[in-house]
């Protein structure tokens, strides 16, 4: 009797860690989608669900891998702005994330991207406002961060602008171009490596980034591919101070300022 106690417990028990480790998705109906013209997958095109909310206790969005039985593969432009879950979970069947899918989301801090990505881009105003977002591991299939004009064709919002909270932020090898104003205004960011991958920066990507102090190019990178011509017809450089300049005299390397004033800040190469 006493031995079958015990297997009963043991199986009781087995149950119950195997129930907590189980991953819980968000109910379908928390997402509003559009089949796509193969048929046989879907994109959300807007978030409905309640998550963060005042009284709720879920704060958290795990994107379920299919919804009516099919694939969701993208993630529809403005999808899941302006909500208020604290974290968000996306799931490997994703391969397109639309522009400003995430904007204005003020209280996600911390976002899953897929471990086995297909998707090569993240577009405009992705995360764009997303102030308490304070890291993030950009998967390796990416090979460009956007930059310029969000989905509404208003400029400067970049894939991360203001994302002030975003002390690091892990760029792949695999990235080939950083978009214009695709880290601008990133306020809390304090050093950042340019992997020798990246062959074009376009112009303010780090503008008002003014605790940056620390940039590493691994790379090179010629000088009509670092900056452009902003909006106004005028000259912008990717960064602040004298950096550009600083980088294409001195090529690769690591360079720091402890000036931290806008377009004065002075770099010295190490």
């Amino acid at each position: 009797m006493k031995n079958i106690k015990r297997l009963l417990l043991i199986a009781l028990m087995t149950v119950v860690t195997v129930s907590a480790f189980t991953q819980q998705y968000a109910p379908e109906s928390d997402f509003e989608v559009t089949k796509l013209s193969d048929g046989k997958s879907i994109e959300i095109t807007k978030y409905v669900g309640t998550a963060g909310q005042r009284g709720q206790t879920t704060r958290t969005v795990n994107i379920p891998p299919s919804i009516q039985g099919l694939s969701v593969t993208s993630i529809g432009n403005g999808a899941f702005q302006r909500r208020l879950f604290t974290s968000v979970i996306i799931p490997d069947s994703v391969t397109s994330i639309g522009k400003g899918a995430f904007e204005g989301c003020i209280r996600l801090a911390s976002i899953t991207l897929p471990v086995n990505a297909s998707f090569v881009t993240i577009e405009e105003a992705t995360f764009y406002d997303c102030t308490e977002l304070t890291s993030i591991t950009i998967p390796n299939s990416v090979t460009e961060i956007k930059g310029g004009y969000d989905v509404y064709g208003r400029i400067g919002r970049g894939a991360f602008t203001k994302c002030t909270s975003l002390a690091s932020i892990t760029i792949p090898n695999s990235i080939t171009s950083i978009g214009e104003y695709a880290f601008s205004d990133c306020t809390s960011l304090t050093s950042v490596t340019i992997p020798n991958s990246v062959k074009s920066i376009g112009n303010g990507a780090f503008d008002g980034c003014t605790r940056l102090g620390i940039v590493i190019f691994q790379g090179v990178i010629v000088a009509d591919k670092l900056g452009s011509n902003n909006n106004r017809g005028s000259f912008m450089s990717p960064f602040l101070g004298d950096l550009r300049d600083k980088y294409l005299a001195g090529g690769i390397g690591t360079y720091f300022t402890y000036l931290f004033v806008n377009n004065s800040s002075v770099w010295t190469k190490q």
